[in-house]
């Protein structure tokens, strides 16, 4: 937030949002890193008038087959709260901060993770990721500053890695979890 608030650019601030998106919002559905570019934009982006309902939420248009699913090639949704309770982690805020965003730059088809190639490759947002993680290692006690986090962390299994622990420190059935 303190970045966000810093920043006047919409440049910077559309990446900003993008991370908090990439970050907060596949982490609370549990996406991969490479999942997160099956996002399209169009469908996604419809999704920010439930962000209005009594159970504010958005959903995560996804185009193509994931590991989870494995059935068909055809869109499936995958909702994600405005904010959760216990973490009180807000991935909404970020959703509708990129959506305006994009919008405001044109943006009304293709994927929601958008860099230069077409579609998006996983590298294209290692180094927005990784000085994110790092700013969070500099500033808070949540990693251990010893820690080389470009070796620990990475844009491909990490998100999913913590979801997966959170999910059974919460126990939650295995079910759910896959």
């Amino acid at each position: 937030h303190e970045e966000w608030a810093r920043s006047d650019d919409r440049k910077t601030r559309r990446r900003i949002a993008e991370m908090g998106v990439w970050i907060i919002g596949g982490f609370c559905v549990g996406l991969r890193g490479e999942e997160m570019l099956l996002i399209e934009f169009a469908g996604t982006s419809k999704s920010v008038k439930h962000m209005g309902d009594p159970l504010p939420h958005f959903v995560f248009i996804i185009l193509g087959r994931t590991k989870g699913n494995q059935l068909s090639g055809s869109k499936f949704g995958l909702p994600c709260v405005g904010t959760t309770e216990g973490t009180h982690l807000r991935p909404g805020i970020w959703f509708e901060r990129l959506i305006l965003l994009m919008k405001a730059d044109g943006v009304t088809g293709g994927r929601l993770f958008q860099r230069q190639l077409v579609p998006s490759k996983l590298f294209e947002f290692e180094h927005d990721f990784f000085t994110l993680i790092e700013r969070v290692q500099s500033s808070t006690n949540f990693i251990d500053k010893e820690m080389d986090v470009r070796d620990a962390f990475g844009t491909f299994r990490s998100l999913r890695r913590g979801f997966t622990s959170h999910a059974k420190n919460m126990e939650l059935p295995e079910e759910w979890i896959n």
